[in-house]
């Protein structure tokens, strides 16, 4: 969250006069068991710390932390508590599952705080990005200004005699879609006559990608293709140059794919060590 302020339209027309008095001191704390609160709504202690928090995102997302910027942020929790209260007495509490949404922002806030922890001991810095670039970029066929994308299509079976029959069908004319939704064993690709879209050659299996790179535009594998048990034919249907950004312009995304995968990896490791049932 990086803006606390104005939460909504509704809340900007309740806060109507709170704000007028921002410059004027904020009242004293209230301390209740050994614990600091700014306010107490309607018999609800809002906790100080609560406004630290809200004071943190305010300061990261650009602001100044004042007195002014504080009072605003104390008006507008007190808004937001009246509001929450309010739901409550008409009884919306009981319409929502409140348990699972906490459960859901308990491991958002988990899974942020863990992200934090590792950018804290890898930080960005350019030569870690830009050996994520040039993994990309290479991942992407590409060593200029543009790489080279392949639409495909494909048909996925179980056996080296049946991709054989199908590869003599196709030769004699028969429709390479046709004979996908009938016969491939790939549920994704068969409902869509075979086609698995845009791809480029570093996001193929080298089995698949070396076959694909010979092929002319239209054309289908002439021999089956062994990967991982299952036999494919591939057809190209279409080539596409397409412009590589720049390192400069990659960083946001860089960024996050390295915490994606850093997410990814972890979670195959816990995985493995964790017991589940379903």
């Amino acid at each position: 969250m990086k803006k606390i302020l104005s939460i909504t339209c509704l809340l900007a027309l309740v806060s109507l006069g709170t704000f007028a008095s921002a410059a004027e001191p904020a009242s004293k704390k209230e301390t209740h068991e050994d614990l600091s609160f700014f306010a107490l709504v309607n018999g609800v202690h809002l906790p100080e710390d609560l406004l630290e928090i809200n004071v943190k995102n305010a300061v990261a997302a650009g602001q100044a932390d004042t007195p002014t910027l504080r009072n605003n942020l104390k008006q507008e929790l007190i808004n937001r508590e009246l509001l929450a209260q309010e739901a409550i007495r008409i009884g919306l509490d009981q319409k929502i599952d409140l348990n699972a949404q906490y459960l859901q922002l308990k491991q958002t806030l988990l899974i942020q705080a863990m992200v934090q922890e590792y950018l804290s001991s890898h930080p960005m810095t350019d030569a870690v990005l830009q050996a994520e670039y040039d993994r990309q970029t290479k991942e992407l066929g590409g060593s200029g200004p543009a790489s080279t994308q392949y639409r495909l299509s494909q048909i996925v079976v179980g056996s080296q005699s049946s991709a054989i029959g199908l590869i003599a069908r196709i030769s004699q004319g028969d429709s390479f879609e046709k004979l996908a939704k009938e016969y491939s064993i790939d549920a994704a690709s068969k409902k869509e006559g075979g086609q698995i879209g845009w791809v480029s050659l570093g996001q193929l299996p080298k089995e698949i990608s070396s076959v694909v790179s010979t092929l002319a535009k239209g054309a289908s594998s002439s021999t089956p293709i062994s990967f991982r048990g299952s036999w494919f034919i591939v057809k190209l249907d279409d080539t596409r140059e397409v412009k590589t950004k720049s390192f400069s312009q990659s960083k946001p995304q860089l960024e996050q794919a390295i915490i994606q995968n850093y997410l990814v990896e972890n979670v195959k490791m816990l995985r493995q060590r964790a017991r589940i049932s379903q």
